[in-house]
């Protein structure tokens, strides 16, 4: 995505992390590791961070560096880089970074690493500031040319850096929907919305159980292993795959449980019905507290009395089986020895008798 141009006097916003224009095709490539660092520190302190920067071409070229501040798009949930002063933006990281240099040459199949600090405000309040440096390339000729062609490169890479000041930090994330998206006939999309109205940004982590009629689990997929944050005063929405290849056609309950870096829990089910065609039908979607365990016993309780009826069938089997072994050994020794002494009995008749 290329940038866009909201007021070339005040701010620039772009909504992508990587930018290149040129005016005829090239072969150039400019890396920067890593994209995105986490931090944390107290007001007053001095963070330190580094950047590596890499030109994978076979010419020198310049390097400059530049800071800004980045939010997300609510609508889009993409991201927005604010470059220029006086934005008002709450979070705004821009004016704490410290750069040993801003522009840098680099030679051919060179890496460079670049050290930068940030200095946390004294006055600073608790809570998470969104910053990053773009380091922007060009030749040092400004133009290089190919085979006869003139071509003009511009490219930006962005290293994101989000940092929690720390004191009173809140994370408040919230599930706002739960749905399912049906993409093919053996595959569809379980998507969670979030949204966090904390100060501070969170990466809550879960896992969505999808229970069967009978009260089996059937899939157990997992949400944001990526640890992929949410900013303050922003949503996302977090997807996983669903496969419907082996599922017959039936009623599924789909249960997410997730939890967010202070362990507050995060719950929402939604009750889907598979189709015979293989279409999904969603009857209920619920966000809140859920009881699996009530839930798994609600499942078995609808599919039908078979299962317990075959559980009290067995019972008494076993039941029968051991009592009749039992009796079987029991009277057993109590008929031999009704006739050892009926034997002992003759003996003594007969010696009375004599």
């Amino acid at each position: 995505m290329f940038a866009k141009i909201l007021n070339k006097s005040a701010a620039t916003i772009f909504a992508s992390v990587a930018i290149m224009t040129a005016t005829a095709a090239t072969t150039f490539a400019l890396g920067a590791s890593p994209l995105r660092v986490e931090y944390s520190g107290h007001p007053g302190d001095i963070v330190e961070g580094q950047l590596t920067v890499r030109n994978t071409t076979d010419e020198p070229r310049l390097i400059k560096i530049s800071t800004s501040d980045f939010m997300v798009n609510n609508e889009t949930e993409s991201l927005l880089f604010i470059d220029g002063r006086d934005t008002g933006y709450a979070h705004s990281l821009k004016d704490w970074f410290i750069l040993p240099e801003n522009d840098l040459t680099i030679g051919p199949k060179e890496k460079k690493i670049i050290p930068y600090k940030i200095q946390i405000s004294e006055g600073a309040q608790s809570k998470g500031y969104y910053g990053a440096l773009f380091v922007e390339s060009a030749p040092l000729n400004r133009e290089q040319s190919t085979a006869g062609v003139s071509i003009n490169l511009n490219v930006r890479v962005a290293h994101l850096v989000l940092l929690k000041v720390e004191g009173n930090l809140r994370e408040k994330v919230a599930i706002q929907n739960f749905m399912v998206i049906k993409d093919s006939e053996d595959s569809a999309m379980f998507e969670i919305v979030m949204e966090n109205n904390g100060n501070v940004h969170s990466s809550p982590e879960g896992i969505i159980e999808v229970i069967d009629k009978n009260g089996n689990i059937v899939q157990k997929l997992p949400i944001n292993e990526g640890k992929h944050n949410i900013l303050p005063s922003s949503k996302k929405t977090y997807k996983t795959d669903f496969k419907l290849k082996d599922l017959k056609p039936g009623i599924y309950t789909a249960v997410f449980t997730g939890y967010t870096e202070n362990k507050d829990k995060l719950q929402a089910k939604t009750v889907i019905e598979l189709t015979n065609d293989r279409e999904i039908t969603v009857h209920e979607t619920s966000i809140g507290e859920v009881d699996i365990s009530a839930l798994r016993s609600a499942a078995l309780k609808q599919s039908g009395s078979f299962p317990y009826i075959t559980i009290i069938a067995l019972t008494i089997t076993a039941l029968i089986l051991c009592i009749a072994y039992n009796i079987r050994h029991i009277f057993k020794p109590v008929k031999a020895s009704r006739k050892k002494l009926r034997k002992i009995m003759r003996k003594i008749h007969k010696s009375t008798r004599k």
